[in-house]
Parts: C-alpha cells; sequence; structure tokens
C-alpha cells in the first residue's frame, strides 16, 4: 500500500491492512457480529495487544465523542504495551488523527474520541464512572482472580450499560483453571459462540526453525511452558498441585530404598 492509500484507511477507520491472515479471522468476526463479551485465547507473540489496539482505534475513528479502554493487568504494563504499539502504527498513520494528551494521559483519536489506558491493579478504582463503548482486557487472565471478578463487575461493565457497548478479553491461558477467565468467560462465550483460539502454528509470521526455537526454550514438547504459552491447553499444572492428575508418563520402574515408607491410595471417584 501507498501512503496516499494507507491515509485513506486509516481516515475511514479500515485498518485491516496491518493484520496478518490469522489475526483478520477474528477482525472480522468482531465488526460483522454484536456479542457484548469476546474471549480470545492466543499464543504468545500472536499479536493480541496489537489487534486490541487496532480495535480501539478503529472504533473512536468510525464513531464520534466515544471513549475506549485498554486495560492488562497493571498500569504499568499497559504505558510498556502501548508505546511500542502506537510507535509501530505510526509509521502508517496521517499525521494530526492521533494526538497524545498528557494532561489526560490518553489518546484523542480526531479531537473527539478517546483512547484511554488502565490496569486492574491499583488503577483500578480510579476507573469507575463515566462510561466507554469499547474495553479490551489484555492478558485478563494473569490478573489476581479476585481483583480480576471485582474490576470486571463492579468497575468496567457498568461502563457499557448506556452505551451497550463491547469487552474482548485478549489472554493465553492462565496458570489456575478456577481462574473466572476461564469457568465464568470461558463458558459465557463458548454458548454465545464468541470464543476463539489460535495457538502458535497459527501464526503467519513464526517459520518452522522459529516455532522450534520456541518450543525447545520452553523445555519441548510435554513442558507445561509450551502446551500454556504456545499451544494453548488448559490445564492444572503439576508444578503446584500435591497430587498431580494421572499420567501415563508415571508407570515405570520404582527403586524402592528400604527406608522409603510405603502406602497405596487410590481415588476411585469418577
Amino acid at each position: 500500500y501507498n501512503l496516499r492509500s494507507n491515509s485513506a484507511r486509516w481516515r475511514s477507520g479500515d485498518l485491516r491492512f496491518l493484520c496478518h491472515e490469522s489475526q483478520l479471522k477474528i477482525y472480522d468476526v468482531f465488526w460483522k457480529t454484536k456479542n457484548r463479551e469476546l474471549l480470545i485465547l492466543a499464543a504468545r507473540r500472536f499479536g493480541k495487544s496489537f489487534l486490541g489496539f487496532i480495535w480501539c482505534l478503529e472504533y473512536c475513528i468510525r464513531h464520534p465523542n466515544v471513549i475506549t479502554r485498554f486495560a492488562p493487568p497493571e498500569i504499568r504494563q499497559a504505558w510498556q504495551i502501548a508505546l511500542p504499539t502506537f510507535a509501530k502504527l505510526e509509521q502508517s498513520m496521517p499525521s494530526g488523527l492521533v494526538k497524545y494528551v498528557k494532561s489526560e494521559k490518553a489518546w484523542s483519536i480526531c479531537k473527539d474520541s478517546w483512547v484511554y489506558l488502565g490496569g486492574f491493579d491499583s488503577q483500578k478504582d480510579s476507573q469507575r464512572g463515566g462510561e466507554a463503548s469499547l474495553i479490551v482486557c489484555d492478558e485478563s487472565g494473569f490478573t489476581d482472580p479476585e481483583s480480576y471478578n471485582y474490576v470486571r463487575k463492579s468497575v468496567l461493565k457498568p461502563q457499557l450499560l448506556h452505551t451497550r457497548g463491547r469487552m474482548v478479553q485478549l489472554s493465553t491461558p492462565p496458570l489456575e483453571p478456577e481462574h473466572p477467565l476461564l469457568t465464568d468467560v470461558l463458558v459465557e462465550c463458548k454458548l454465545n459462540n464468541s470464543l476463539f483460539k489460535f495457538t502458535i502454528y497459527d501464526n503467519p509470521l513464526l517459520d518452522d526453525e522459529q516455532i522450534q526455537s520456541a518450543m525447545a526454550d520452553c523445555g519441548g514438547e510435554d513442558s507445561e511452558e509450551w502446551r500454556r504459552e504456545y499451544l494453548c491447553e488448559i490445564f492444572r499444572s503439576t508444578q503446584n498441585t500435591i497430587v498431580p492428575r494421572w499420567n501415563e508418563r508415571f508407570v515405570g520402574e520404582w527403586e524402592i530404598k528400604p527406608w522409603h515408607y510405603r502406602c497405596i491410595a487410590g481415588d476411585f471417584v469418577s
């Protein structure tokens, strides 16, 4: 695309040209459906945060006088994500369309719409009040479960009431399967056909060598880190479980020392 066509796309709020082919699968769903909440479980380096910012910007460009919010687990993390992401976006962005307003700690879009940063940490109560038309929760599976429930239900959701706005949850699976992102949001989104999953193999920006390198860095294809961070599997970690779930890998020859205390136990509850 040349600069003129880029400028036209920006000003019309059509940024699909910035997405890779797998991002486009969910990009189109976002604009074509009216689901109030979407959950996207995606592997590391898929471009979740980038896609979330694209939606915030597009929404502001297409709709005057609206507020969108981008909320990772911590406000510090929000800035760490936002600054390099906006630096990438500015490479094709026409001048004057987006302006950072230091006093508001937010971005003004087309002069009358806004992208605000927030966090599930100490910023949670400062986000109370006001309204929003779109809220993007980034890596929400890695927030404290209690804080997550409070912020989602008591702080963020009420902001969407009058606008009938939407919430997008972007995350890799949390460490604990009891996290409300899985027990509440995943169940609701699955029923509403608004649950999406993308593994590392869905990322067209990575070649086989890079994928194999990521697997090796995690400790191999059977490692929990590989399965959770790159295959988006949901399971209980054996690293912090007293009695881990049965696995065929437990079968083997065990040397019993004379000083070992031996007992046999079983769980017969199906």
